[in-house]
């Protein structure tokens, strides 16, 4: 899963649909579910975090895109405690609560990762492994109560929405994957905590 995570094709994909997707959807929710005003405020300003943590990635701004971060990882975590609230069927039972171990899972992790200067390979093959059985909750639940759906608009709201939530995971767990990979390139180099980067150490955002 290495490669596809630190892909650069797979980054953009991820980022511009979950963009897109939840902008659409929160678009539709304002109209045609206003009484949901939470949710929509949310849902947009999920929109916002994820088009700045990928400028902020783009312009190697550290700061403002580990800030980024934690906020969407924070706001699965609420989107899921949201949910458990609105639980009405048996399915719900089940993928609401795994859908929120897996989130609660990621963060949690976020945090070690980022706790430490080293690469930490495997608690990013663990948030890898975690948002694969995030996206799979949310495509396996989306079957199940899509059908309940009033409306048309609802549907397409809906199944934008499933789709965009695992694809902002998905790119907060790439750039997981691309820090990493910088730090385990660095401490092949020579880097150490002590003595700090090797003399002619190019940067990765200067190559």
């Amino acid at each position: 899963m290495k490669k596809l995570f630190t892909g650069d094709k797979f980054f953009l994909f991820v980022t511009v649909t979950a963009a897109c997707f939840e902008f659409i959807s929160g678009l539709i929710n304002v109209f045609a579910a206003p009484e949901t005003v939470m949710g929509n405020v949310l849902q947009l300003a999920v929109v916002a975090c994820i088009a700045t943590l990928y400028i902020s990635y783009k312009k190697h701004n550290k700061n403002l895109m580990k800030a980024m971060m934690g906020a969407l990882l924070m706001a699965f975590v609420m989107i899921e405690v949201m949910s458990l609230s609105a639980m009405s069927r048996t399915s719900d039972m089940i993928a609401t609560p795994c859908a929120l171990v897996c989130a609660a899972v990621i963060f949690v992790n976020h945090m070690v990762i980022n706790a430490r200067r080293q690469a930490s390979p495997a608690n990013i093959v663990i948030n890898q492994t975690a948002a694969a059985l995030y996206a799979l909750t949310y495509v396996v639940w989306m079957f199940t109560w899509i059908g309940e759906c009033r409306t048309v608009w609802m549907v397409v709201s809906s199944v934008l929405y499933v789709v965009a939530i695992p694809c902002m995971m998905a790119a907060v767990v790439c750039i997981e994957a691309r820090l990493d990979s910088y730090r385990s390139d660095r401490e092949a180099a020579g880097w150490t905590e002590e003595n700090g980067y090797p003399e002619g150490y190019i940067h990765e955002k200067d190559k």
